[in-house]
């Protein structure tokens, strides 16, 4: 029960599928939906009392005229340097900038790129990616806890601006491998607004399970295809991270008089 539970807050969360018909692939489309995104560090020992005051903040955000969900994401290792994620999707950057009080120097904005679902429609594809024996190319965390529950892999990357369109177009090829894998569910490729952004591309992807992930990536077709496309971006350098989200707020415009 727990793991559908989880497995629905990550859909609820809206960052893959919530609007994503409704924005444009445009990074300059004026007036287009934005998905803002801040990287927050943070000693373990703080985390539980920030998620606290998170939610009184958030409930306040959620009605502020043109949110529409913001999502806090956990890391499910302690070392890593962004032990949370915060993305939010806004009905365009005016109306994000106005909520703003003090701007955050971790938060950039991002509009979709590319996005990738799995319809679990093609079983003899599954069955094709099975039957090569699998490499042992990823090993597993034995720090990840709870690997059967369902996860979001965020994969911050920094690439040159020259590159990304390359990188863009590949990924679209390449997703179609990865979703036929039983364990994904689906992928959105974010793409910075800012030519001068540390983080030009943000990989947001859900999986059912973090073994899943495992097997899938050492699929072998999935695995030729990511080293050789990689090989067309030599500036680009990863930074993987596994999350689940801790806390969420969605604008559900229940009262018209609050969204005024």
């Amino acid at each position: 029960m727990i793991r559908w539970i989880l497995c629905i807050a990550l859909l609820a969360a809206g960052v893959l599928i919530g609007v994503r018909a409704f924005w444009t692939s445009s990074s300059l489309a004026v007036g287009a939906p934005i998905v803002a995104m801040e990287l927050i560090e943070m000693p373990a020992q703080d985390i539980d009392g920030f998620v606290a005051d998170w939610n009184k903040h958030a409930a306040v955000i959620r009605q502020a005229p043109g949110h529409i969900t913001t999502t806090l994401y956990r890391s499910l290792l302690a070392g890593v340097r962004y032990q949370l994620i915060q993305i939010a999707q806004w009905q365009s950057l005016d109306a994000w900038a106005n909520s703003q009080g003090e701007k955050s120097a971790s938060t950039a904005i991002y509009r979709p790129a590319a996005w990738s679902t799995n319809t679990y429609a093609d079983l003899a594809a599954h069955e094709a990616h099975e039957r090569r024996k699998p490499l042992e190319r990823v090993q597993k965390d034995p720090e990840i806890t709870f690997p059967e529950w369902p996860f979001m892999f965020i994969n911050l990357m920094e690439i040159n601006p020259s590159e990304v369109d390359s990188f863009v177009s590949d990924w679209r090829i390449r997703s179609k491998v990865m979703g036929q894998m039983p364990a994904a569910m689906g992928s959105t490729l974010y793409r910075s607004v800012h030519p001068d952004q540390r983080f030009q591309i943000v990989n947001v992807s859900q999986w059912q399970s973090y073994d899943g992930f495992i097997d899938a990536n050492n699929n072998p077709d999935y695995a030729e295809k990511l080293e050789s496309d990689l090989g067309h971006v030599p500036s680009i350098k990863l930074l993987r991270g596994f999350y689940r989200p801790v806390a969420t707020q969605t604008h559900t415009y229940g009262d018209a008089r609050e969204d005024k």
